[in-house]
C-alpha cells in the first residue's frame, strides 16, 4: 500500500531495543525493505528501566542500544543486529542500483547481466516475509538470513564484474 501510493514511510521501531534478535535484523534489513520503509529510528535509544548500568535491575526489559562505559558504550546484541539489518539492506540497494547501471547500458550482456540479477534480487525478497516478531517469521528468518547476505553478496560481485566489463 505504501509503495502503492508513492508515499514514504517512517517508522519507530522501539520494540526493535529488546525483541528477539532476528526481528531486530529483519526489521531494519529485508523486511523493512519489503514494507517500503526509508528509514526506522528509535525515539528511546537510551531508556533503562532501572539503573543505565545493569539490565538486570528493573521492572521490565531496559530500551537500550548501548550501555554507557567510561572508555566507550558497550553495544547490546540488537545494536549488532540493526548493524547487520542495515547491511542486508545496503548489499540489496546496492544491487539494485548496480542493476539499472546495467540495464540502462541498453549492450545485450548488460542487459542479460542485470535481468538475472533482477530475477535473484526478487527471489529473496520473494522469500522475506512482511511480519517479523511472530514465531513462524522469527525461525523463517533464523534461517535464512545468513543465506539471503550470502545471496546478496554473490550477486553485488557478479555485478561488479559485468559493470567493468562494460
Amino acid at each position: 500500500e505504501i509503495k502503492s501510493r508513492k508515499s514514504i514511510a517512517w517508522t519507530y521501531p522501539n520494540d526493535s531495543l529488546s525483541c528477539p534478535r532476528v526481528a531486530t535484523r529483519m526489521l531494519w534489513g529485508l523486511t523493512g525493505r519489503k514494507i517500503g520503509f526509508k528509514g526506522l529510528w528509535p525515539w528511546a535509544y537510551m531508556s533503562p528501566a532501572g539503573s543505565p548500568n545493569s539490565p538486570y535491575d528493573g521492572p521490565y526489559a531496559d530500551f537500550m542500544l548501548a550501555y554507557p562505559e567510561i572508555d566507550a558504550p558497550i553495544d547490546t546484541v540488537n545494536f549488532e543486529e540493526v548493524r547487520c539489518g542495515i547491511d542486508d539492506g545496503r548489499y540489496y540497494d546496492t544491487a539494485l542500483s548496480m542493476v539499472k547501471k546495467l540495464q540502462a547500458n541498453g549492450s545485450p550482456d548488460a542487459v542479460k547481466a542485470a535481468n538475472t540479477a533482477d530475477a535473484q534480487l526478487q527471489a529473496i525478497m520473494n522469500e522475506v516475509t512482511f511480519t517479523y516478531l511472530d514465531a513462524a517469521s522469527m525461525q523463517h528468518g533464523r534461517k535464512n538470513c545468513l543465506r539471503w547476505r550470502t545471496q546478496l553478496q554473490d550477486i553485488v560481485l557478479t555485478l561488479n564484474k559485468a559493470l567493468g566489463n562494460q
